[in-house]
Parts: structure tokens; sequence; C-alpha cells
């Protein structure tokens, strides 16, 4: 952020960083603060001045609220906050079709994916076709995963079912759900 005065600074529901300076517009960077995921200025995004006077993110939705110095906008982050308890889950959209590039898998009735949740998504053989985790390579997302649809090579997955076995961190507690890729 080199010079800028920082105004405001909000924390989301995966412990990204929010900083809003007083001339720069905001800034997102990953947890730890060592990575610039965004910037938003009044060049590349909505926002009526690059003053922002504060930053408040709704953690039930992910929206992130940016109060400038000439009106209020908001970003819809995507991000949730990690949940207690792995219990039912469901991926989204469902049926996939070819148009949707990505799948979120999160959890039901408002309850989100705990810290730590290993991921597996096999084909209908049983075939092992992804694997991530809650921490190592969905951490920006928070309470839930994201998959873009590829397999463990990177490579575009073909039309069908696959199934979705998560379980939480010390493998206590499992839940799946299916879904069905249309290309």
């Amino acid at each position: 952020m080199g010079d800028q005065s920082i105004n405001s600074i909000a924390v989301d529901g995966a412990d990204n960083k929010w900083f809003g300076t007083d001339l720069g517009g905001a800034l997102q960077s990953n947890p730890n603060g060592q990575q610039t995921l965004n910037i938003f200025s009044t060049n590349n995004s909505p926002l009526p001045s690059n003053t922002i006077v504060k930053i408040k993110v709704d953690q039930s939705n992910g929206k992130v609220y940016f109060a400038t110095d000439k009106g209020i906008v908001a970003y819809n982050s995507n991000v949730a906050p990690f949940g207690d308890e792995l219990g039912e889950v469901y991926a989204y959209p469902n049926p996939v079709r070819s148009e949707h590039e990505f799948v979120t898998i999160d959890g039901r009735n408002g309850e989100h994916l705990p810290q730590g949740t290993n991921i597996k998504i096999l084909d209908s053989a049983g075939y092992l076709v992804y694997e991530t985790n809650v921490i190592e390579g969905q951490e920006l997302q928070g309470g839930k995963a994201v998959w873009n649809k590829t397999n463990l090579a990177g490579r575009k997955v073909a039309s069908g079912i696959y199934i979705v076995l998560l379980a939480n961190k010390d493998k206590t507690v499992t839940s799946s759900t299916k879904i069905a890729i249309i290309n």
C-alpha cells in the first residue's frame, strides 16, 4: 500500500484482510497479508470515490460494504465463514451445465464447512477425480469449496454423475452429495 493512509481494516470469514485507504481505494489480501487478491478503485470498480472511510463485512453472506466520502457500495465476495460442524452438504448449481464455470460445495441450512474439511470428488466408477482441503486448497473461500470441473491433471471432466465425499479434520464426521455434470 506504499505511503497510503489506511482508514479502515476488516476481516472476512476466510480471514482475508480488507484495507480501506485515504486516496487509493480498497485492497484485499490473503490471511497472512503477503498476497494481494484484489484492488478496487474508481478505475476498475463502481466505487464512487477512492477515499474509503469504512469497510464492513457481513459475515453471514460474504458481502463487503465500502463507505466512501461520496456514497456506499456493496461487493459480493462469495466468502463464507467457517462452520462449526460438518453436517448435510449440497452442491450448486446442480445439474452443472457447460455454461457454468464452477461448482460450489457448501453446508445446508446456513451451516458452512468447518476449517480443515477434506473434499474428494469421485467419478461413478469410484476413481478419484479431484481432491482439496478447506485449509490448503480453498482457504480463500472460507467455509465452502469451489470446484472448476477439472480433474487432478487439470483437464475438464466429462459429463456424468460425480460423488463428493467430505470428512472433518479428524475424520470422525463424514458427509456426501452428488453432482451431475452436463457438458
